[in-house]
């Protein structure tokens, strides 16, 4: 099994099973809609799985919080704040950590 089969495989057990093929450019927050805790948690069951270090990632960066996500949409709207934008962290940026042991 190559790196990218054994990271759906991980994907699958570890959240589900997606109704949609998997491809390296899905974003894991955006396609798979993991955040918050649940990021968290996932990437730390993956960095223990794939032996990959992740002391360097800043998941603010990359999730947004769990909870009620519309009331702050509203709030911003009203007082002119941007939306905050997040980076996008890949099933294909899981597949380059596995090979460098490391995930930033």
């Amino acid at each position: 099994m190559d790196t990218f089969e054994q990271i759906v495989k991980f994907i699958h057990e570890n959240r589900w099973e997606y109704p949609f093929q998997l491809t390296r450019n899905m974003s894991l927050q955006d396609d798979l809609k993991i955040h918050g805790d649940d990021a968290v948690d996932f990437l730390q069951r993956f960095a223990t799985e794939f032996d990959v270090n992740i002391s360097e990632l800043n998941l603010s960066e990359y999730f947004k919080p769990e909870g009620d996500l519309i009331l702050p949409l509203i709030i911003g709207h009203v007082l002119g704040k941007e939306k905050r934008t997040y980076k996008k962290l890949t099933i294909g940026d899981l597949e380059l950590a596995i090979k460098t042991r490391i995930l930033r």
